[in-house]
């Protein structure tokens, strides 16, 4: 794979860090994942605009201008022949202050195809695991990400395609890789940013499309149980879009973390719903414009 690493296209064998740099020894760094269409990036401008928010937040330096990263972006993707996928922009802070004195950071930028089932319906289940709402850096978008990916990996060995996960107070909160979204008696809810959640570029953009739609919609602090009388339930990625959900499982963890005593509840919805259709086709309609 031909990568862009702090302004030169790189084989991704051949790229390399300082393993004492503080996004190796820490995670200390931030990220982005853009979906590409037809070899183009979608809603860049608004990953970047994220990316700069995120990196001032946990004090990292950024060395490219907008118009550089974009170009690098289209050199990647041409270079590996990506025309229907997601690329990663991630930076990285290479000085903590103790393993590491060096100021600065890197900057490096991944392509990949997106894989067949990108856009089928997908299997969720209730994970055992808490985010906390307080955390520092909640809502930033950082590379310490293992316990998502713990919380994932769990699941998908279970035979679920995604996690859902609640705050410390039991709230919805998102899944492990997406922001998550449900239809009840034609209003469209999602959990708040106060939940926790990551302020997602898709979830950003579904909201302000239902917004002018005209189609109700609601943020607030949601009990999981309210996915069990949903009439439709999607999740979104930037990389993928809307994905319609086809089941979601209730799973009882009180009192026991032996997962054979766990009583499972399974319900199943349309999948997609009409207005998980619609807004599908909005995604389509709005990639095929830029």
């Amino acid at each position: 794979m031909q990568i862009w690493l702090n302004g030169e296209i790189q084989q991704s064998e051949a790229a390399t860090l300082s393993a004492t740099a503080a996004g190796v020894t820490l995670g200390w760094g931030v990220f982005t994942t853009i979906g590409i269409w037809h070899g183009h990036p979608f809603a860049l401008e608004r990953h970047l605009s994220r990316l700069r928010h995120d990196a001032a937040a946990t004090d990292i330096s950024i060395a490219f201008t907008d118009a550089t990263i974009q170009s690098a972006l289209h050199q990647v993707v041409a270079q590996n022949s990506i025309q229907d996928g997601y690329a990663r922009l991630t930076l990285t802070r290479r000085g903590d202050g103790r393993w590491n004195g060096d100021v600065g950071s890197d900057f490096s930028i991944l392509v990949a195809e997106r894989p067949p089932s990108g856009n089928a319906a997908v299997k969720l289940g209730l994970s055992l695991y808490r985010l906390e709402a307080r955390r520092p850096l909640a809502g930033v978008k950082a590379t310490a990400y293992l316990g998502h990916q713990w919380a994932w990996r769990e699941m998908t060995a279970q035979g679920f395609d995604e996690a859902v996960l609640c705050n410390s107070q039991g709230a919805l909160c998102e899944c492990a890789r997406a922001n998550l979204f449900w239809v009840s008696r034609g209003e469209v809810r999602t959990p708040a940013l106060d939940s926790g959640c990551l302020p997602g570029i898709a979830r950003e953009i579904i909201l302000e499309w239902l917004m002018e739609m005209g189609i109700e919609s609601r943020q607030g602090i949601f009990s999981p149980h309210e996915l069990a009388g949903a009439d439709e339930v999607f999740i979104t990625t930037a990389a993928t879009g809307p994905r319609a959900v086809a089941t979601y499982t209730e799973m009882d963890y009180e009192g026991t973390l032996n997962t054979a005593e766990i009583n499972r509840v399974e319900h199943s919805y349309a999948a997609p719903g009409p207005i998980t259709q619609l807004l599908k086709e909005r995604w389509q309609q709005a990639v095929d414009e830029e």
